[in-house]
């Protein structure tokens, strides 16, 4: 009798837990795509969860055929936020970097192959929609606006042998237009900021404010290396004082 007793319970448990499991809701993270030209290509993704350091270590990839242009992804999220990285081979090609999904989100990409012919990467020609698009339209206008704002601006590079004539304007001009170039970035994020998830939103600023930083640390240090082949080595000392 005892034993009987002991069994029901432990049956009543597993009746119970199961009936847990059943009623457990299952989110699933899509982003699905669409190419009108209805192309067969390669289409790779990649989402990690840290996009600072080495990404590589926590990353998983998924790679899809498209069929008549179509591709489909399912993501196995073990965080609430993280990374993806998208890109095809055929050109023009589809090409989103460090957008950001949350877990449960459906994205859907309509692409406009028409767009951008003669382009090496599709720039417009997107369209965002299902649920939480919104993270995905607020990175990709924002970074459209400031690539077609940084093709206005014109471009001037600096020798090396007038380097030390020059080092401290060239210091003052390139890191005021990076300032600048950060608040554009932050202007035109504003515009998405009520169709964007809060916490999304506020990485996507976080995200802005270290590439610019990190676009300053790689370019001093393109012109630290470089002053080691100067022939001069007064005018070398004098350039890495400055």
């Amino acid at each position: 009798m005892k034993y009987l007793l002991v069994l029901s319970i432990l049956l009543l448990i597993t009746c119970l837990g199961k009936g847990q499991s059943n009623t457990t809701p299952i989110t699933k993270t899509v982003i699905e795509g669409y190419f009108d030209d209805e192309r067969i290509d390669t289409v790779k993704l990649t989402f990690y969860e840290q996009r600072l350091g080495n990404t590589s270590a926590g990353s998983q990839t998924q790679i899809c055929i498209t069929e008549k242009g179509h591709f489909l992804f399912t993501l196995p999220m073990n965080g609430n936020i993280s990374y993806v990285t998208i890109g095809s081979i055929k050109r023009p090609s589809l090409m989103l970097h460090d957008y950001l999904i949350k877990n449960g989100d459906s994205n859907f990409i309509q692409i406009n192959t028409s767009a951008n012919k003669g382009e090496k990467n599709y720039t417009n020609g997107l369209v965002f929609s299902g649920k939480n698009c919104g993270s995905f339209r607020a990175r990709y206008d924002t970074d459209s606006a400031y690539i077609e704002a940084v093709k206005r601006v014109p471009h001037t590079s600096i020798s090396l042998d007038s380097l030390h004539d020059n080092i401290r304007a060239l210091w003052y001009q390139f890191f005021s237009s990076l300032d600048q170039s950060l608040i554009y970035l932050c202007t035109e994020l504003k515009k998405f900021e009520n169709e964007t998830d809060k916490d999304i939103y506020e990485i996507l600023n976080v995200d802005y404010r270290y590439n610019i930083e990190f676009a300053k640390l790689v370019q001093f240090r393109y012109y630290w290396g470089n002053t080691y082949r100067h022939p001069d080595s007064l005018a070398r000392r004098r350039i890495m004082i400055d």
